[in-house]
């Protein structure tokens, strides 16, 4: 039997592995005791077994090293773990070997190849939203902790229409945490009064707007009269929002404004709007109208009216008394005449009266 296995030994190629190949994954305590466990190097290919080297470091110091073959597990004593275990470095290598017989059970090793050098950890700087480490490229984790933030910055202010944000960074690692500031409760503040051609109102910031509604304006002011060759201008002024509306006046064309005739003593005529005189000209009268008889001691009056407008020319009729009336004035002839045939008649009734009380007296 021993010969048998001896030749087939004999007839098996001989292995060599390259440096690195078969390197053993996550060296870690498996939480059951002091048990050190691994995994399978990443290289093996299906039916390959190992020879392993495990070392427990302390610091740089091997504490011990011991050797399993085919298994990814083996166990230190109590004796050699005296310290926490996460004090302690882990460090495996491992060595291709062949094996004749049952893996499980009974077997031979018939080869072995060249042992791997044990791993040397290099850690870099690795995190997550809620924690940071430094990770091995075995899969060793060091160093797990909370992250530990420093204060945090307004990257964007929040206002009432849109959210903001912050940002703070650990001061451990290279993570930054950021956060959404929410948008700020908008509370309606209005300003002065705005305005449009028609309307005027009140208006928050957010938009909303208040108190709407159309000017109400007072009366209008020239601001420059139009002339027969230029406009003018007026405006008025909302007596809410103090708007100014303003207008031009068209160029001024005359126009009876009033249809009633305008006077003074001397002539007549009709006014424009603007105050402008139209047809103007002397008063057209027709005859007098005693309107008092005058008497020998007290004038009389007489009037006469224009044929056009409403103007009545007055003038006083002077008193009769004894004296004559004045050269070229006609208007006492009748009341002359009146005197005169009195006179005659007097005389006439003396005459009368003496010669009948003279053929009386014959």
């Amino acid at each position: 039997m021993l010969l048998a296995v001896c030749l087939m030994i004999a007839a098996l190629p001989l292995s060599v592995s390259a440096a690195g190949e078969y390197v053993p994954g996550n060296p870690r305590w498996s939480g059951y005791q002091n048990q050190v466990q691994w995994d399978q190097p990443a290289g093996a290919a299906s039916g390959d077994s190992f020879e392993y080297e495990a070392q427990l470091l302390l610091g740089d110091d091997v504490v011990e090293s011991k050797a399993v073959e085919i298994d990814t597990y083996l166990f230190f004593t109590n004796d050699v773990v005296t310290r926490p275990q996460e004090e302690y470095t882990i460090r495996v290598r491992a060595r291709w070997i062949m094996i004749v017989g049952d893996p499980d059970g009974q077997y031979m090793v018939a080869d072995v190849g060249e042992a791997e050098p044990p791993h040397e950890h290099s850690y870099t700087q690795k995190h997550d939203a809620a924690q940071h480490w430094q990770a091995c490229s075995c899969g060793e984790r060091l160093n797990v902790a909370k992250h530990s933030y420093g204060d945090w910055r307004e990257t964007k202010p929040a206002t009432e229409t849109e959210a903001g944000s912050r940002e703070r960074d650990c001061t451990v690692c290279d993570y930054v945490q950021t956060e959404t500031i929410p948008m700020l409760e908008h509370e309606h503040s209005y300003g002065d009064w705005q305005k449009d051609e028609t309307q005027h109102w009140k208006e928050c910031r957010c938009g909303e707007k208040t108190e709407v509604g159309n000017h109400t304006f007072d009366d209008w002011t020239i601001t420059k009269e139009p002339t027969t060759t230029e406009t003018g201008s007026r405006e008025r002024t909302c007596s809410i929002c103090k708007y100014t509306q303003e207008e031009t006046i068209p160029v001024h064309e005359h126009s009876i404004h009033d249809e009633a005739w305008k006077y003074d003593d001397t002539e007549h005529w009709q006014e424009c709007s603007c105050g402008e005189r139209l047809n103007v000209a002397n008063h057209i009268y027709g005859d007098w109208k005693v309107t008092k008889e005058a008497t020998e001691t007290k004038e009389g009056s007489r009037e006469r009216g224009c044929a056009v407008c409403e103007y009545v020319q007055t003038e006083a009729i002077p008193a009769a008394g004894t004296g004559s009336p004045q050269t070229g004035d006609s208007s006492d002839i009748a009341l002359w005449i009146s005197l005169m045939l009195a006179s005659c008649g007097g005389v006439l009734g003396m005459l009368f009266y003496r010669r009948k009380k003279a053929a009386a007296g014959k």
